[in-house]
């Protein structure tokens, strides 16, 4: 593995984990952000509602009619008129329904299946009432809903789920763009920065290469930085040059042994033929 891989390998993990959990953290605070304001927004519907039921039967009461079926009727019908000036967007729904899970008013043009109020009703009954999510017509909400005593009546103020939560889907797939061009852009730079800080090692490598080929130890490193890998390359290069003064002195050695060798031959090959002709006038005489 090269040292460039190293780096990479060490360095992307510390730009890849700051931008995931900066991802996370922006999601979630999107997320928990619009689900405050959802729920601040549905609540608001909601006591506003519960408002002008209150001032319906304290109506009543004050005249001594909440016993009259006929004035009770007309009360109760007024409360739908009032729920519609609430709708803002055709996302959001206002319905009231009984304990027995009969629908008594609603908003807008939903058809009600009488098993998701059953249900509903189950789950208001398991939860009580307050933050809840539902389904109806195949359409997932979220509510606030409300018991009004008097009346025997759930009231559900409710908005479709993507409404608020389509934002946060946005916010998501902007921040994961983000996040891969980020990604990409600092795998690119740190490819560049990485070549950028190796590329003085791999000449110093290439430089002993060649001297292992050619035997040259005059060869020299370009001393292109002053930080450690350029005072590698210097002493390198010192090094080189003492080697290279040594192999010289070892040649001249070397050498003059070759010449005195030859020398001592030669002075021998005289002194013996010397000898030998002395022998041969001392037998002759």
């Amino acid at each position: 593995m090269t040292i460039r891989s190293k780096i990479t390998m060490i360095t992307l993990p510390l730009i890849i984990t700051p931008l995931i959990l900066t991802l996370l953290t922006g999601v979630l605070s999107s997320r928990n952000g619009i689900t405050n304001v959802a729920t601040e927004f549905l609540t608001f519907k909601s006591r506003v509602l519960t408002n002008y039921l209150e001032n319906q039967w304290l109506l009543l009461t004050n005249h001594d009619l909440q016993d009259n079926p006929d004035y009770l009727q007309v009360s109760q019908s007024s409360v739908k008129g009032y729920a519609e000036t609430l709708i803002e967007n055709r996302n959001e729904i206002i319905f009231v329904m009984k304990p027995d899970a009969s629908l008594v008013l609603q908003t807008g043009q939903i058809t009600f299946l009488q098993e998701d109020l059953v249900l509903l009703r189950d789950q208001i009954l398991l939860k009580g009432p307050g933050w809840t999510d539902f389904y109806l017509d195949n359409m997932e909400y979220i509510s606030d809903i409300t018991y009004f005593k008097p009346f025997d009546w759930y009231v559900i103020n409710g908005v479709e789920r993507h409404f608020f939560y389509d934002t946060v889907s946005l916010i998501l797939y902007r921040s994961l763009l983000i996040f891969l061009i980020s990604l990409v852009v600092s795998v690119i730079l740190l490819l560049v920065f990485a070549r950028y800080l190796t590329n003085p090692v791999h000449h110093i490598v290439n430089v002993i290469r060649d001297i292992i080929r050619t035997n040259d130890l005059s060869t020299k490193v370009e001393l292109r930085y002053t930080d450690e890998i350029g005072q590698l390359g210097h002493y390198f290069n010192i090094m080189t040059q003492e080697l290279e003064i040594a192999n010289l002195q070892i040649k001249n050695y070397a050498l003059k042994a070759v010449i005195s060798k030859r020398k001592e031959m030669k002075i021998r090959n005289i002194f013996q033929k010397s000898t030998e002709s002395e022998f041969l006038i001392t037998n002759y005489v």
